[in-house]
């Protein structure tokens, strides 16, 4: 730490220079390795670092600490004024695409950093990953309830969002996939979803369950009749 100090004292040195194959910054580094935490504070905290830099993946400090895991590097980075936490990891010129920090913590299994971010009211839950999924969508297709349920309650949650592309409602999503009965339940229970919304095609969620088992057919019609 006592060289990061020097090295950082120095008025040669560009803190913001990009290396390696990702071209990330020393804060990016630092954002990376377990081992590294207090690195990554300091440079925020005195390094006059660019927080909201991107490496040649558009991603930006952020994304890689809520990628690693590193929860309390992203709280500090939820204090400064500057970080822009709903910046996209844009490529190709994408820009209505790209996954958040909310993403990459999504992907790697960090759920506590998600609700971090979420109740830090400086992250959308409805906005597109690179895919064209909200989050709540990316959810439901990963069969994960617990998920699903605290992007349920949510007050800024906008259940009946369409993705980018297909146009699905998260319920279209449920009628699509096999064993996803129980979050089919639930959300029609929570009582917030649309069930005659239309995707791309001009289909209801209850029209999309084709390559469902009939068994499993006959359990989401089951569940639609209940609700008219």
């Amino acid at each position: 730490m006592s060289i990061i100090r020097q090295l950082i004292q120095s008025p040669t040195l560009n803190v913001n220079q990009k290396c390696g194959p990702y071209e990330f910054t020393a804060l990016h580094l630092a954002c990376k390795y377990d081992n590294t935490e207090e690195i990554a504070k300091y440079l925020i905290r005195v390094g006059q670092v660019d927080i909201n830099q991107h490496d040649d993946n558009g991603r930006t400090p952020l994304h890689i600490a809520a990628r690693y895991g590193h929860i309390n590097v992203i709280q500090y980075f939820l204090q400064c004024e500057d970080i822009i936490v709903d910046e996209r990891a844009v490529e190709d010129g994408r820009e209505f695409l790209g996954d958040m920090a909310l993403h990459f913590a999504f992907n790697d299994g960090h759920f506590e950093i998600v609700k971090l971010l979420v109740e830090s009211g400086k992250a959308d839950v409805n906005h597109y990953n690179d895919n064209g999924l909200t989050l709540l969508q990316k959810a439901i297709i990963m069969n994960d309830m617990r998920m699903v349920k605290y992007l349920i309650r949510c007050p800024s949650i906008d259940v009946n969002r369409s993705s980018y592309f297909e146009k699905y409602t998260a319920l279209h999503y449920v009628c699509s996939k096999k064993d996803m009965l129980a979050i089919s339940r639930y959300l029609i229970q929570v009582g917030l979803v649309n069930i005659h919304q239309r995707d791309e095609y001009n289909q209801t969620p209850f029209e999309v369950i084709e390559g469902l088992s009939q068994r499993q057919q006959f359990k989401l019609i089951e569940l639609y009749q209940q609700t008219k």
